[in-house]
């Protein structure tokens, strides 16, 4: 199972190379995969029905947190996953002739598609409540894909946006309930969770369950476009046809259908779930039936027939009967291949004809009648013609919803819903018999309509599923016999429950004449009548006011949070960052407080201001505070930068003299990184901080300010002293040497301990770099810088004019002399920068330190498992030295130190961190396990090596990348617009005068000449 799905996203990955390679004609191969993914579901047949009831796969991921890759095939999983799979691999090979060689995007699409198709097959096979939501909204986001795949069209991406928002917010909502249940239950395994479901429903946690079963009802309920959010289905027929045959036919919407399946043996019987799941499913049959008799769209006569079966599909999965879950399966079965079926016939349709609306379609049965024999197997299908699986399921459901309006426990509503079954069905009908007359009958006063020829191969993909559903409907016999095992879940929970034990009946042509056939006779009867009268039915439903209208009530709803938002931020973001400050730090210190005062607990007895063993503490502190306060006083905003990072370095001081050098050097390095950004930033900033401590809310800023400082305080101070346990940490130095192979505990417990943790940040340090990027940068992120430029060539323009025998003119002689270097100089300063922001001792020292920084940092790195370092101080250790090599020489000097760009440094060290986390898994390990090397080399003598060094060193690269491009978005491009704007603003009055001077100066040279 695993196999399947790795295949499944690897080939989709691999998807549009192969479409670069051979065009369309690549969905043949894409359709292998689920084809040959079919097959082997059929050879899974005998081990999961004469086996145990099932097979299960079960992958650790995290032990601790008691998250695994945890699958199971039983009955429901594997029927459901022969039409996730089967009608898969048709929909793939028919796009191969639905699309143009040259349509745009088609390797994304079929990637898409592909893996739409293994995520799908995931979501049947979970046996983890959170893995099912992993693999739930996965389906939600590629299919907002799929949707808005015409992605230049408004209304591809309008429809696109609506099923994301609908799906995903019912999908949160199934969210909470799954965590719900899954904590009542103990486990999130569901099989275990649907053992103990009778408990569950009867023990005294039986309203959270209901609860629970709710929420997770309405992510289901959205999913498969039950009312009121039945709406976005239609809409997505914007999408091409085969994504309405594949996603909107026999696979996405089905996933709320196959949640309902899932949980009805174990929850049918809770509080809400017959009003849910009846009520809502007959309204929708209802809504959906009656809408789609109003369309003239032959796609959107399906989509609204979509709808309606959706709805009868639930009521049947969810009355909670072994009759019901026999038809239910039955009627998901038959639906998936009439309905497949008749949505690629649509898309040929539109395909030959280039037309799908009724009123303009006429005489295509003449052009094409194969076609037309197809899409009336499906449409008869649907209808419930006998000879057909429509007939066989649809039988099957009427026998049960007979059973229950009047079986012993029938209550008061049974026959009130076996009613609004049978005028559902007769809806059905005659939506049914509309669909093939729109499509295909010649309509008095329309021209015929031009419809080329279609090719065998286009039309092989309907033509397979019209077969499957004649030979479904004339030997029911193996269906019956694949959903039995499911149906008979219904029977134990009923004997474990303690009531008599209802078999299930069988699946069969005839059953002979039983109420349910006279239905079926009613049914045909009025839905012929409302074909042939479809004018007076067209007339009575145009009196009928659209009161209610679920896209218009979306529209309105969005509308309405639009306006709120817009709102809330006219009064919230006012652009002023003393308010949003103000706002941050009242709430982060009102709240706070406030728990302090109403714990009523006492400080801790052992305070002490300062650590008798360490009176330089006192030192640092109160450089600390003359840091703070100078930085509140400064006028400049360098100053106050600076007096900002004297308080950085004096929690360095005090880390170091606490005895946590790991903690000191990083602060330093950070520190002093941060300061470099900030300067570096404020060269487009004016130099003075004006108004900064004038203003009427003065004295509130300052109650602010400290208010937060000392609550932080008096915070941290209780929060040491409610500690009743002993600290986690005290096993850290057990656990860093045993687990991770060092003793620096700090290093081991970023890189192995806390691995995941440190993930995550340097995650969020890639981000932020790219927001950096993304803000200074128009296009690219500036890795393309020219590799030299030279002020010997007289590229500085303002100084063409220097008098050779001035002090510029013996300086800029000089500099040239620099430039003019036989060789490659290594710091190429005199040809990239003008003299006066040269500084020959800064490049001295650059040259003096620089290799020895960068090595300095590799030791940092390799040593950082044992000794104070690690990744990060290695990494800001080398983005020092380039912050060197930036400053002695330029933005041209900082593309020669490093030619790579930033962008694939951040990209190539979270995939060695991510590399290095995944592999153990690869190898039957935990994710981020560590393995401890221990060889002997010669000369080197005993090694011992640590993979989670891989680790760290991905951690390296990603503090490079992240400082290169702080570099250059706040250094190199803002040198870049600056040397713009001068060059813009032309040259300033006394180089003017200069100018002037040495024109007849050069001129009275060449006339002696």
């Amino acid at each position: 199972m695993i196999t399947v799905l790795a295949v499944h996203f690897s080939v989709a990955v691999l998807a549009p190379f192969l479409f670069r390679a051979w065009g369309r004609n690549a969905f043949y191969a894409l359709a292998a995969v689920p084809a040959v993914s079919f097959a082997w579901l059929v050879s899974q047949h005998g081990e999961v029905y004469s086996g145990p009831g099932a097979v299960s796969e079960v992958f650790e991921w995290i032990p601790g947190l008691h998250l695994e890759f945890a699958f199971r095939m039983d009955a429901l999983a594997w029927v459901m996953s022969l039409l996730v799979l089967g009608v898969g691999a048709l929909v793939l090979l028919y796009c191969a002739r639905y699309f143009k060689q040259k349509d745009q995007g088609l390797g994304a699409f079929g990637a898409q598609l592909l893996a739409f198709a293994g995520a799908m097959f995931g979501l049947v096979l979970a046996d983890d409540l959170l893995l099912l939501f992993i693999f739930w909204e996965l389906t939600t986001i590629l299919s907002y894909l799929l949707i808005g795949f015409a992605r230049t069209r408004l209304a591809a991406r309008r429809s696109a946006l609506q099923a994301l928002m609908v799906t995903t917010a019912g999908g949160l909502a199934m969210l909470v309930g799954l965590i719900m249940l899954g904590f009542t239950a103990g486990t999130y395994r569901v099989s275990s969770i649907l053992e103990q479901a009778a408990a569950l429903v009867s023990g005294p946690s039986g309203a959270t369950v209901s609860a629970a079963v709710v929420l997770i009802l309405v992510g289901a309920i959205t999913k498969s476009a039950l009312v009121p959010f039945h709406f976005w289905l239609p809409g997505a027929m914007a999408a091409p046809t085969p994504v309405s045959a594949y996603l909107h036919a026999a696979a996405m919407v089905k996933a709320g259908i196959y949640l309902v399946a899932r949980l009805a043996p174990g929850f049918a019987e809770t509080a809400y779930w017959q009003p849910v799941v009846l009520g809502l499913g007959l309204a929708t049959m209802l809504v959906g039936g009656y809408r789609a008799l109003r369309q003239t769209d032959i796609k959107l006569i399906l989509a609204y027939g979509t709808v309606s079966q959706l709805g009868f599909l639930t009521m049947v999965v969810g009355l909670g009967t072994p009759d019901a879950a026999l038809a239910g399966l039955a009627m998901l079965l038959a639906h998936g291949l009439f309905k497949a079926t008749l949505f690629l016939v649509v898309g040929i349709i539109d395909h030959q004809s280039g037309t799908r609306d009724v009123r303009k379609l006429s005489g295509v049965f003449r052009s094409s009648r194969a076609l037309a024999v197809v899409a009336g197997i499906g449409a008869a299908s649907m209808a419930g013609v006998p000879l057909l699986a429509g007939f066989v399921a649809k039988e099957s459901v009427l026998e049960a919803f007979v059973h229950h309006a009047t079986g012993p426990h029938a209550g008061p509503w049974g026959m009130v819903v076996l009613a609004g079954l049978v005028v559902g069905s007769i809806l059905t009908f005659a939506y049914s018999a509309r669909f093939m007359w729109g499509a295909f009958a010649a309509k008095p006063g329309v021209e015929p309509t031009p419809f080329k020829a279609i090719r065998p191969s286009f039309l092989a993909a309907p033509a397979v599923l019209s077969l499957l559903t004649i030979a479904y409907g004339l030997w029911p016999v193996p269906v019956d016999a694949w959903i039995q095992p499911y149906a008979a879940l219904f029977a134990s929970t009923a004997s474990d429950a303690g009531t008599p034990a209802e078999q299930a009946g069988h699946l069969a042509l005839w059953h002979g004449f039983t109420p349910a056939l006279g239905l079926t006779a009613v049914t045909f009867v009025l839905g012929l009548a409302m074909y042939f009268g479809r004018n007076a039915v067209a007339r009575a439903q145009s009196l009928v006011p659209a009161w209610v209208d679920g896209d218009r009530g979306y529209q309105l709803t969005i509308g309405a949070l639009d306006d709120a938002a817009v709102w809330i931020t006219g009064r919230t973001q006012r652009g002023s960052l003393y308010f949003y400050l103000a706002v941050i730090l009242s709430v982060a210190f009102v709240l706070p407080l406030t728990a302090i005062l109403l714990s009523g607990n006492a400080l801790p007895q052992d305070i002490y201001l300062v650590d008798p063993h360490s009176p330089l503490q006192l030192v640092a502190g109160v450089g600390i505070v003359i840091g703070a306060l100078a930085a509140v006083k400064a006028n400049k905003r360098f100053l106050a930068v600076l007096m900002v990072s004297v308080t950085g370095y004096g929690i360095a001081l005090m880390f170091a003299l606490q005895g946590a050098p790991d903690l000191a050097l990083t602060q330093m390095l950070v520190e002093t990184i941060i300061l470099v950004a900030f300067v570096l930033a404020m060269r487009s900033l004016p130099p003075e901080l004006r108004d900064r401590t004038g203003g009427k809310y003065r004295v509130l800023r300052v109650i602010i300010g400290l208010g937060f400082g000392v609550t932080m305080v008096f915070a941290a101070i209780f929060a040491m002293g409610a500690r009743t346990a002993l600290p986690v940490s005290l096993q850290f130095p057990q656990l860093a040497y045993e687990g991770g192979g060092g003793l620096n505990v700090v290093n081991v417990t970023l890189v192995d301990i806390r691995a995941w943790d440190t993930f995550g940040e340097i995650s969020v340090l890639a981000l932020a770099a790219t927001g950096v990027a993304s803000l200074i940068f128009v296009r690219g992120r500036g890795d393309r810088l020219q590799r030299s430029a030279s002020v010997a060539a007289g590229t500085v323009g303002r100084y063409h004019g220097v008098d050779p025998g001035s002090r510029d003119g013996a300086a800029l002689a000089i500099s040239r002399k620099f430039a003019a270097s036989a060789r490659d100089a290594w710091i190429v300063a005199g040809r990239t920068l003008a003299p006066e922001r040269r500084s020959i001792i800064f490049e001295v020292v650059t040259r003096l330190i620089f290799h020895s920084m960068i090595i300095f940092s590799l030791y940092l790195l390799l040593a950082g498992h044992n000794l104070p370092g690690g990744g990060f101080a290695g990494g800001l250790t080398a983005g020092l030295a380039l912050t060197i090599r930036y400053l002695a020489g330029g933005r041209f000097e900082l593309r020669e130190a490093a030619p790579l760009s930033a962008g694939a440094l951040l990209g190539t060290g979270l995939a060695l961190a991510a590399a290095s986390g995944v592999t153990p898994l690869l190898l039957g390990g935990q994710v981020f396990q560590s393995a401890i090397i221990e060889v002997w080399l010669p000369v080197f003598g005993d090694i011992k090596f640590v993979t989670s060094t891989i680790f760290d060193i991905g951690v390296y690269v990603v503090v490079v990348g992240l400082v290169l491009d702080v570099l250059r978005s706040l250094g190199a491009e803002i040198d870049e617009h600056m040397e713009e704007r001068s060059a813009a603003a032309g040259p300033q009055p006394a180089q003017q005068d200069q100018e002037a001077e040495r024109i007849p100066a050069e001129t009275t040279a060449k006339g002696n000449a």
